[in-house]
């Protein structure tokens, strides 16, 4: 009994170890999936450039049975060109040579059980690096041409004298997407009307004329709404608004040549003309607005519904060089220009200020009309000289010209000319003062005595 009880459990044992080999699958049989190749990449939609290298990354990619055994990348320029086998590791840089929409980039993964997966991204947009390009202008800012970095010509223009481009004289080819032409404008290149933009209107050179009325029509009663630069389109442009236009640069005839639109933030560019008259300007804004006064020539300066003028007063109509001897700052109602003079100071009932403080005065006059430009002329001149002598007195007070609880004056015939040693200077200069009085009383305005000035400022 106890041999049959030992063969039976040994059968048992036996019968156990087989059932249990046998149901015990291989390592080869239970394994057989795809690894799932991954490309980290930046998007199909971003544009890149001949010459940049982009990574691309197969690091994510998942070998889902046993490990990655090998990356093939490879790239081609179009859907139907043969592929090109660039690298085998897991992270690749590639510099595109080319511009085109249509690059791929493939990524082909191994894995230890011989499986392959791939992964294909399409349709990356590559275009040709940027390179400078310059503007060549005429004196009315008009893009004449441009050129490359090599000077190769790019784009030319010639244009009619408002506007139009000259049919044969012209060419855009080697350019398509630059728009910047006439005076600066962005050509319209949409709906083939052949206009350009200026700012808030359209302009339209085949007429000559903007398709809508001008914002500040009122201020030029004499104009059409919809003309062009005062039909002197040789001359003269249509800016946006925003700026203090100064003119300088005078000829014989006292006539403006030439011009610097100043928009407060552009001193650097106004100070590269050299131009004497613009650094004494810039000297005089920089100094009254970092002192906390000039609040109307700061208005002046920023506001884009604002056009004022400024000018030196040409003296050479009177047989005197400009800025020898001053004459007296004032705003010309009639041309809407501040004419100022950065030597002629004011002395007041309560001291002497600085022509800086007279220009505050006379930008206010200006800004008042360019407000109110219909208006403006029916007001007295106890009224409008009221508001000025106001902006006056607090500008004067912020440069510390007077005291804080002072008043420059009451009325405007409390004021007379001086001259300074420059445009932030309230020290007078007795000689230069001397100088133009003498020159009132000989030459301006002999019928008029000037003893008392020549007596008291007598060298």
């Amino acid at each position: 009994m106890a041999v049959q009880v030992f063969n039976k459990v040994s059968y048992t044992i036996l019968f156990s170890i087989v059932l249990l080999l046998s149901l015990s699958p291989s390592n080869t049989q239970a394994c057989s999936l795809n690894p799932v190749a991954q490309i980290a990449s930046p998007t199909v939609d971003e544009v890149h450039y001949t010459g940049e290298a982009v990574l691309f990354s197969g690091s994510g990619s998942v070998a889902m049975c046993g490990t990655i055994t090998s990356y093939t990348w490879r790239v081609r320029n179009g859907g139907f060109g043969a592929w090109t086998q660039v690298s085998s590791s897991p992270t690749y840089w590639h510099t595109f040579t080319q511009a085109g929409t249509g690059w791929q980039v493939q990524l082909q993964v191994h894995n230890s059980v011989g499986r392959i997966h791939t992964r294909t991204i399409t349709g990356i947009h590559v275009s040709n690096a940027p390179e400078s390009q310059y503007y060549l202008t005429d004196h009315l800012g008009s893009v004449r041409a441009v050129v490359n970095r090599d000077g190769d010509l790019l784009s030319w223009s010639d244009y009619y004298p408002f506007g139009l481009p000259m049919p044969t004289r012209s060419g855009n080819t080697a350019n398509a997407h630059d728009m910047i032409k006439f005076t600066g404008y962005e050509a319209e290149d949409e709906g083939d009307l052949g206009w350009y933009h200026a700012e808030a209107r359209t302009y339209d050179p085949f007429i000559g004329r903007f398709n809508s009325v001008d914002p500040h029509a009122a201020s030029y009663p004499g104009n059409s709404p919809y003309v062009y630069a005062a039909n002197n389109p040789l001359i003269y442009i249509d800016p946006d608004g925003r700026d203090i236009t100064i003119y300088y640069d005078c000829n014989d005839q006292g006539k403006e040549c030439s011009e610097f639109v100043f928009t407060g933030d552009n001193s650097g560019e106004g100070r590269d003309r050299g131009n004497a008259f613009i650094n004494q300007f810039l000297d005089a804004y920089e100094y009254v607005i970092n002192s906390g006064g000039g609040t109307n020539m700061q208005e002046a300066a920023t506001n884009r519904d604002l056009n004022i003028g400024l000018s030196h007063y040409n003296n050479r109509q009177r047989g005197r060089a400009i800025n020898t001897i001053p004459t007296s700052s004032h705003y010309d109602r009639l041309n809407k220009i501040v004419y100022w003079i950065p030597l002629a100071g004011m002395e007041t009932i309560s001291g002497v200020v600085s022509p800086t403080t007279v220009l505050e005065h006379e930008i206010t006059h200006a800004i008042e009309h360019a407000l109110d430009s219909w208006g403006y002329g029916d007001r007295t001149q106890a009224d409008t000289e009221g508001s000025a002598i106001r902006a006056e007195t607090k500008t004067a007070r912020a440069l510390g010209e007077i005291g804080p609880n002072q008043v420059t004056r009451y009325h405007h015939g409390q004021g007379m000319t001086v001259a300074t040693y420059g445009p932030t200077s309230n020290s007078v200069n007795r000689n230069m003062t001397y100088d133009y009085y003498l020159w009132l009383q000989n030459v301006a305005n002999p019928a008029r005595g000037y003893g008392r000035q020549l007596n008291r400022f007598r060298p």
